[in-house]
């Protein structure tokens, strides 16, 4: 981040400082996973805020005549004092104080990325890299920096100069206008573009004209469709909306919004595997057009961990964690993906993590849920579950006590007991009967390598009823089968040919 700047020596103010002021500090919120002290969020915000883009180079750490006029006026803040304020202290939260600290913070960020000929930018940097995992800020202070003497002394030496450094970064001057590809936009196509950016600015009557003008030019306009399923969105109509995602989807669509928000438009609760597997699909087109989406990714985890238990939910959820570390929602995902994959140390290493994370109640409560339920102890051991229903197949008169256990076992990587938990949905004694429900169990044990999972499974498919569901579970019970499965051997024999 730090490296790569040559350096100027004369004094100039960015007019578009707060502009840049506020896209620094919303930037440095994102990638950090802990709250930043004050003296690094604030001071690398003005350092940054204060960059000027000139026709010829970029220039960053430019002196700021404000806090040039701070630093000479009255006594200074003890830089261990700046390092050691944290968000209510005096010096960030009182009106009189701010000003002198964030001069001070300001030219010691400056002091540690440009002075001493960029000799402290490593150490900078190491600060931020332990910071971004999840370290407390003394911590991180005390094993980036070590010994603060030092750092003192060259700090103060720094203060005294009355000639400073700015970092420049030269441009590409060989770039040229005729070197963009350009297009004429057909009439349907300038039309939809300008439905969207209505859509965006809340002009619902514009945007309408617009997808209604794109659609006379071109009755079969994907983008059309896009501004009209976002409307409806944004106006709350959650079914319309769902269509009109998925006719744009169905198009050809290569806008990530349009699969993603199908998506999470498609979500029920105890979701069928059919619909399961279509927003899979959907969130694997969203991540593909755009994979730096961090909630396409954590919701592709999430239905990944559902689905297919395993890595490919823990990459997507690691991903979605790598791009917003500080979104409580992406470590959840990550939680749920390491949990259900197999990995519970890792698992509860994410939740203590995630519960130093800024969370309002709603999300500290799910972490804290989390943390009790990996940490609980067993209730009833899945064993026992499985010794009262005297097999797989058999339905215990309790079994309406018995289900949410063997739901929980399962939960937690039983396979034995998701199997027993689809076998009372499939058969519908003592409990209603569940098809959609069993099959999502049933998957989740035949994927982890229990063959009894598979024999469950092609039950659940058979029972079902129609031609594809009989060749689905024909297909499942010749895979338990040959791998040595009996009862899905006499079921199979079983079946109409």
């Amino acid at each position: 981040m730090l490296e790569g700047l040559s350096l100027g020596d004369d004094l100039g103010t960015n007019p578009y400082f707060y502009a840049y002021w506020g896209y620094a500090n919303r930037m440095l919120d994102a990638a950090f996973p802990v709250p930043l002290p004050p003296w690094y969020q604030r001071g690398l915000s003005d350092f940054f805020g204060n960059t000027l883009v000139r026709g010829k180079d970029v220039q960053v750490g430019r002196l700021m005549a404000v806090h040039m006029k701070r630093l000479g006026q009255g006594q200074r803040i003890p830089l261990r004092e700046i390092l050691a304020a944290d968000w209510k202290s005096k010096f960030v939260s009182d009106d009189g104080w701010r000003p002198k600290f964030d001069a001070e913070a300001w030219i010691f960020c400056h002091y540690l990325v440009l002075g001493d000929k960029g000799a402290n930018a490593p150490r900078m940097n190491r600060f931020a890299e332990l910071m971004r995992d999840g370290r407390k800020a003394d911590e991180a202070l005390t094993e980036a920096f070590g010994d603060l003497g030092p750092l003192e002394k060259g700090f103060a030496q720094y203060l005294d100069r009355k000639l400073y450094q700015f970092g420049q970064l030269q441009l590409d001057l060989n770039i040229k206008k005729e070197t963009f590809a350009v297009r004429p936009l057909p009439p349907a196509e300038a039309a939809a573009v300008r439905a969207g950016f209505h859509v965006a600015m809340g002009r619902p009557a514009e945007a309408r004209a617009l997808i209604e003008e794109a659609r006379k030019a071109d009755p079969a306009s994907v983008l059309a469709t896009e501004a009209e399923a976002m409307l409806l969105d944004r106006e709350n109509k959650k079914a319309e909306a769902l269509a009109a995602f998925t006719r744009a989807a169905d198009g050809g669509s290569t806008n990530f919004w349009v699969h993603y928000r199908r998506a999470g438009l498609s979500w029920q609760r105890d979701a069928s595997r059919e619909v399961q597997l279509q927003r899979a699909k959907s969130l694997q087109e969203a991540v593909r057009l755009n994979p730096d989406h961090a909630w396409s990714q954590a919701s592709l985890a999430g239905v990944l961990s559902d689905l297919e238990p395993g890595e490919r939910a823990v990459a997507a959820a690691s991903k979605a964690v790598a791009l917003e570390p500080s979104v409580p929602d992406h470590r959840l995902a990550l939680i749920d993906a390491l949990w259900n994959a197999s990995r519970p140390e890792e698992a509860k290493k994410q939740a203590a993590a995630a519960l130093a994370l800024p969370a309002d109640a709603d999300d500290r409560k799910r972490i804290e849920e989390w943390i009790a339920f990996m940490e609980r102890p067993p209730e009833k051991t899945v064993a026992s579950v499985r010794a009262e229903a005297e097999g797989p197949g058999a339905v215990p008169k309790d079994a309406a006590q018995m289900l949410p256990l063997a739901e929980k076992a399962c939960a937690s990587s039983d396979l034995k007991a998701c199997v027993f938990a689809a076998s009372l949905k499939i058969s519908g004694k003592e409990v209603p009967r569940d098809l959609a429900g069993a099959r999502k169990l049933a998957q989740r044990a035949c994927d982890g390598g229990e063959l009894t999972g598979c024999t469950a499974l092609a039950v659940a498919y058979v029972n079902a009823g129609t031609r594809e569901d009989l060749a689905q579970g024909r297909a499942l019970l010749k895979k338990a089968c040959d791998g040595g499965e009996r009862g899905a051997c006499d079921l199979q024999s079983q079946l109409p040919k």
